[in-house]
């Protein structure tokens, strides 16, 4: 998951023995973007196929 760039990690500021692992926010970006697209898509698909106004 690190090599994929969707978690990383930094040493406690506190504690050198541990380490703090995070989710990359660039690719939780990504997952929203994505399913924002998806949605839309869905949608305009739906009142394309129904002949509605899709507004």
């Amino acid at each position: 998951m690190t090599t994929e760039g969707i978690i990383s990690s930094r040493v406690d500021p506190d504690d050198a023995w541990k380490k703090i692992f995070f989710i990359q926010s660039k690719y939780m970006g990504k997952l929203h973007q994505q399913q924002l697209q998806e949605d839309i898509s869905a949608y305009i698909q739906r009142y394309i196929a129904s002949e509605k106004d899709p507004i």
